[in-house]
């Protein structure tokens, strides 16, 4: 696709302010691939955008919903509206996605503890106390990270789907991290989880989750398991339900909007049959 007309997508998608970074960098690379019969005025626009779709649907094994998804940002940003429900489907079965569930907070914490980057240490305490996503955390401003009365920190920034987040991380692991410490050194720092004194684009906070991905899945081999950054959410999520909290309660603390989603963390629960039996009888 052309030049100009891919940067003023990528525009768009800032703009419009309902995106995260990570999303926003999806789009525009996958808008990127889009061949140059594709543009506003071509008379056949939907029948070039099904031709590549169809292309793609059939020469990949791999779930295409972000091309599609991709596809009708662009057209809304052209306000071509009238043409979304003409796309061609490319959904293919679901995929089950393998993570790792590490019933140990303590090898977690000394996990997160040996990575070397103290920002991006901070950063995976963060995620560990409160289930937060990646991004939501590398994000994270320090005008709205606050400490409450009892000592304990208030963390809220914009989530996926653009909805408002609201976090807390309470005063004694507060204390035993050193996170009050660590922000009061770098709180004239806007982004101080990926120490970045202004705000920057997206592609750069995309380089700057992937340091941070790769310094957790260097922390996890040290201490002899499997982890990665989504890991701190599956754990989170999942040690909730084994403290047998309500599904809505464990949804609210998930920040999801559709209760399926939480639901799906529900499955990786391990159960101990031995147990229940007994206290049934």
């Amino acid at each position: 696709m052309d030049r100009k007309l891919e940067l003023e997508f990528k525009k768009y998608l800032v703009d419009e302010g309902d995106l995260s970074w990570n999303t926003i960098r999806q789009y525009y690379e996958l808008i990127k691939q889009l061949p140059d019969t594709i543009y506003p005025e071509n008379p056949a626009l939907i029948k070039e955008i099904n031709l590549f779709l169809a292309f793609k649907k059939k020469n990949s094994d791999k779930d295409l919903r972000g091309h599609y998804y991709a596809v009708k940002k662009l057209l809304s940003s052209w306000e071509r509206k009238e043409l979304l429900y003409l796309l061609v489907n490319v959904k293919k079965s679901k995929r089950r996605k393998f993570g790792h569930y590490v019933d140990d907070l303590q090898l977690l914490e000394k996990m997160c503890s040996s990575i070397k980057n103290i920002h991006f240490q901070m950063a995976a305490f963060v995620q560990l106390y409160t289930g937060m996503r990646a991004q939501e955390v590398l994000t994270l401003k320090s005008k709205n990270i606050t400490i409450d009365a009892d000592g304990g920190l208030i963390l809220q920034n914009i989530g996926k789907g653009g909805k408002t987040i609201t976090t807390y991380i309470p005063a004694k692991l507060v204390e035993r991290t050193g996170i009050d410490a660590f922000l009061e050194t770098y709180k004239i720092i806007e982004y101080p989880f990926i120490k970045k004194k202004t705000a920057d684009s997206f592609q750069n906070f995309r380089t700057q989750y992937i340091y941070y991905f790769m310094a957790v899945k260097e922390a996890a081999k040290r201490v002899g398991i499997e982890f990665s950054t989504h890991d701190f959410r599956r754990n989170f999520i999942t040690r909730l339900f084994q403290k047998g909290y309500d599904i809505e309660i464990v949804r609210q603390l998930a920040h999801h909007t559709n209760i399926n989603n939480t639901l799906r963390y529900k499955k990786e629960s391990p159960v101990d049959f031995k147990k229940i039996t007994e206290e049934l009888y």
